[in-house]
């Protein structure tokens, strides 16, 4: 799957009977900024994980 921003997949589990939606939400379009919201948001998981 790739996914843009603005664009959304849709995926249907027969078996759970489920719909699931991936998308992107974007704050900001300025390189810098997406860098640093990435890295903050997976930076503490990372450090959890990896103890």
């Amino acid at each position: 799957i790739t996914l843009t921003p603005g664009t959304l997949t849709l995926d249907y589990d027969r078996n759970e009977k489920s719909y699931y939606i991936h998308w992107i939400d974007v704050e900001t379009v300025e390189e810098a900024d997406l860098k640093k919201k990435i890295i903050a948001r997976f930076e503490r998981w990372v450090g959890v994980i990896f103890r």
